[in-house]
């Protein structure tokens, strides 16, 4: 039997309730001075890369497969007029010598296609536009030219030559930006009314994928040669991994981590003065029934009928009362009111993914059936919380699952124990190594953060190192015999 499974693909489709953000950055985009960098943060599999393909669609209605033809209610293509849009993966040009080249060829190629430049090709006549596009070429190879020259006396060489060729006085940097910039605007529509200045939009997305070196080389080109009166860039990015690369670059490494971290976010301010964050889920535990039963992946009418059944069974498990540890609070917390999930988007959909395979192996290692031959679920709410258990502990702490598979005594003899505080002294000093690294995570409640580290009462949600289940194993009876299920049917 098929399982669907959900791709970690970028998409227009918002699960994270963030259109209104999509709406603030494009219109701080289309009526910002450029020119202009922006910078979009989150850390990795927040959804960085779908936040701006939504904010390219909500500005010229473009998407990876052309223009968007859809006829909703949702505004697209506001500003598809006067701009034009470049997107540009920085990690697949890393390894080139001169990043900025590379993305100054993007930027041509965009600036050529004919159902994006169509009215201006008509304006100024195809031999004077590629004339144009040529200016843009020549200042790739100006910029290239002067990056491979290896040392101080070349690259003054190199000025004096241009000088002598274009009877001019000017730095090639500076001529690079004249040409570029005159090139733009004979390139973007003129200049209208009702709508702001004409500018080239350029994404520039996974910047913190590259090496330091290329990221360096990449942001170092955006400011000598790229700061034009018409164009605006929009940095995807994780800016502590950006800050952290860009002081290795810049070699100032003292051994002091806070001075060099905040050395790289010096750096990246005076780059970038505008910066964006994502917003972390705000209801993790709905995001995680949202892709438990997707709509839009949907497999047989059997498996639909499993995978829909748990999303019922987990959702009414997660509304029962928890019990609680802090004596002066008068109402109980729902199970699901309780932070217990990583809060990332990539991680909750891999759990969603993996608890969906396990839901449909659970209900077909010993099916029941009616008269009609239906299929009987099996899942009932305590059944799906203990799913959800070693399901989550499989996804992201497989060290912890390879040795409870093996040994599913493992829960009552250490890991209850340890998630409820139970662990005695002599128990705490030979804990294995391989469960230390791992913080727990517990701070729902005033009282208990009182008595935890403070890593742990105030921890990085980005952070891997976080057992982010223990609340929920902190507050609910499981049995320990209904995991073995799970454990000998986990793939």
């Amino acid at each position: 039997m098929s399982i669907p499974a959900l791709n970690d693909e970028p998409t227009l489709d918002d699960k994270l309730d963030r259109k209104p953000l999509v709406k603030a950055i494009a219109e701080q985009i289309a009526h910002c001075t450029p020119p202009m960098v922006l910078g979009v943060h989150g850390d990795w599999g927040a959804g960085k890369t779908s936040m701006l393909k939504q904010i390219r669609r909500y500005l010229t209605g473009e998407h990876d497969t052309g223009k968007d033809q859809r006829n909703d209610t949702e505004k697209v293509a506001i500003y598809d007029e006067h701009i034009v849009t470049v997107w540009f993966e920085a990690w697949r040009y890393q390894h080139e010598p001169v990043p900025v080249v590379a993305l100054l060829q993007a930027m041509r190629r965009a600036l050529s296609t004919p159902d994006k430049m169509g009215a201006q090709i008509k304006k100024i006549g195809e031999i004077a536009f590629r004339g144009v596009l040529n200016q843009i070429h020549d200042a790739a190879k100006t910029i290239k030219l002067e990056g491979l020259v290896p040392n101080a006396e070349k690259i003054q060489a190199l000025g004096v030559a241009w000088e002598k060729e274009h009877l001019a006085e000017r730095l090639p940097p500076d001529l690079v930006r004249d040409m570029l910039s005159d090139a733009l605007s004979k390139l973007l529509p003129k200049k209208s009314n009702k709508l702001p200045s004409p500018r080239l939009v350029v994404f520039i997305d996974d910047l913190d994928r590259c090496s330091p070196e290329s990221a360096f080389r990449l942001l170092e080109g955006l400011k000598i040669y790229l700061s034009l009166p018409n164009c605006v860039f929009v940095l995807g990015m994780n800016q502590q991994v950006i800050a952290a690369n860009l002081d290795k670059s810049l070699q100032h490494d003292t051994g002091v981590t806070d001075s060099a971290r905040i050395r790289g976010e010096a750096y990246l301010e005076k780059l970038c003065t505008n910066i964006w964050r994502l917003p972390l889920p705000r209801n993790r535990e709905q995001d995680l029934l949202a892709w438990v039963w997707d709509q839009q992946n949907r497999g047989s009418d059997k498996t639909n009928e499993i995978l829909e059944n748990l999303h019922i069974r987990l959702k009414k498990a997660l509304g029962r009362d928890a019990k609680t540890q802090d004596q002066n609070a008068n109402d109980q917390k729902k199970l699901g009111d309780i932070p217990f999930l990583p809060p990332n988007p990539r991680r909750l959909k891999a759990l969603a993914n993996l608890m969906r395979r396990m839901a449909v192996e659970y209900e077909l290692a010993n099916p029941r059936r009616d008269n009609s031959d239906k299929l009987l679920p099996r899942l009932d709410e305590d059944t799906a919380l203990h799913l959800l258990v070693v399901a989550y502990v499989y996804q992201f702490h497989g060290g912890i699952y390879e040795r409870w598979h093996y040994q599913p005594d493992l829960w009552s003899a250490v890991l209850q124990k340890w998630v409820t505080g139970q662990l005695g002294v002599a128990e705490n000093q030979a804990m294995p190594e391989w469960l230390k690294p791992l913080k727990i995570f517990m701070s729902e409640s005033v009282e208990v953060a009182s008595r935890l580290p403070y890593m742990e009462a105030h921890p990085n949600p980005s952070s891997v190192e976080i057992f982010w289940i223990a609340p929920l194993l902190n507050r609910y009876d499981f049995l320990p015999s209904t995991f073995n299920a799970f454990l000998n049917i986990a793939p």
